[in-house]
């Protein structure tokens, strides 16, 4: 199965030609799933208007977007960063970003080729810091050579600068 993982960077890209489609926050395509990682009160009102109308089944590990909307939970592994526990599907590997986070939900969803597009870090107001693009990097590369481990293949659209930074996946 090909899943499409989109954020919301000047890159943005949708196709519905994909099994599985999985949007982060107020993505503005009909993704078939949504990610949701941050609390509400962190969202303009705006964009939570747009989380909470989105059409896409979303999934979060925080239950304040249930009172919103409805949500099927998750879990994180204990560690974040780590990718240890990839193979077992029972808690979510996260990092710094909610790219990361849909990735790993459509790996879990059954995709075992994943395109990546539309990953804001150099112009994302709280991750591009020199160091958080870094850490975010060497997630991906873990989270990349894991996949692999596991049958799975990550790759980055080619229009997508940002992602570029990432240096870590073939392009596709």
């Amino acid at each position: 199965m090909t899943a499409l993982v989109t954020g919301l960077s000047d890159s943005k890209y949708y196709s519905d030609s994909y099994d599985l489609t999985v949007g982060v926050n107020d993505c503005p395509f009909p993704v078939d799933h949504l990610i949701v990682c941050d609390n509400p009160s962190v969202f303009s009102s705006v964009r939570k208007q747009t989380i909470i109308n989105h059409k896409a089944k979303l999934f979060t590990q925080l239950d304040s977007w249930r009172q919103l909307r409805p949500a099927q939970l998750i879990r994180f592994t204990t560690q974040r960063s780590s990718v240890n526990q990839l193979s077992r599907r029972d808690f979510y590997c996260h990092s710094i970003c909610s790219p990361f986070i849909a990735v790993v939900h459509a790996f879990y969803m059954g995709a075992t080729e994943i395109h990546l597009a539309g990953v804001d870090i150099t112009g994302h107001p709280n991750l591009g810091k020199d160091f958080m693009i870094e850490r975010i990097r060497k997630d991906f590369k873990a989270l990349y050579l894991e996949l692999k481990k596991n049958g799975c293949e990550l790759k980055l659209l080619k229009f997508n600068p940002d992602c570029a930074l990432l240096g870590i996946v073939p392009e596709c």
